[in-house]
């Protein structure tokens, strides 16, 4: 636990460190000494160059965020109290856990798609099935058919409202 702990501010503090020297510009993020950095530092997961090193920050950021409007879809819900158990573990780790549910490890590349809420909802749809069926059933439940599929979702690829997801 303590070990991650320290990752976590490793990896924060290295991108403070790495960020003072980047202007606020259109160019790339990552340097291959910090994308190294990373991967020295842990091993759980491994740091890469990824497909968006030639988009600008616009173009990224016209990626994130919702639909107007999404705000009224979203119910409120009943407030749970639940009693905490005192002898939780120090650590888990969901892939020991389920070692059988291959989709647990899995991060979806969704390209240039903006709707991370649908990528979202079947990758944890997926995981739940593995689970509830004991690693039986390891299905990819497709993004794609909620985008296409399901009008109150938005508009494709083009954002979308989460609570619909």
């Amino acid at each position: 636990m303590h070990f991650h702990h320290c990752l976590v501010i490793y990896l924060v503090l290295s991108a403070v460190i790495y960020g003072q020297h980047i202007e606020n510009s259109e160019k790339g993020f990552l340097t291959e000494k910090f994308i190294s950095e990373i991967n020295e530092a842990q091993s759980i997961w491994k740091a890469e160059r990824n497909n968006f090193k030639t988009w600008s920050k616009s173009s990224i950021k016209r990626l994130m965020g919702v639909l107007p409007g999404h705000y009224t879809q979203i119910k409120q819900l009943d407030i749970l109290i639940h009693n905490v158990p005192n002898d939780l573990p120090d650590n888990f780790y969901a892939r020991d856990q389920w070692p059988n549910c291959s989709t647990i490890q899995e991060v979806r590349d969704q390209g240039s798609c903006g709707s991370c809420c649908a990528f979202g909802a079947v990758e944890a749809m997926s995981d739940r099935v593995c689970i509830a069926t004991k690693g039986a059933q390891n299905v990819h439940i497709s993004a794609e058919d909620v985008l296409a599929c399901y009008i109150g979702c938005g508009r494709g690829c083009d954002v979308g409202y989460p609570a619909a997801a």
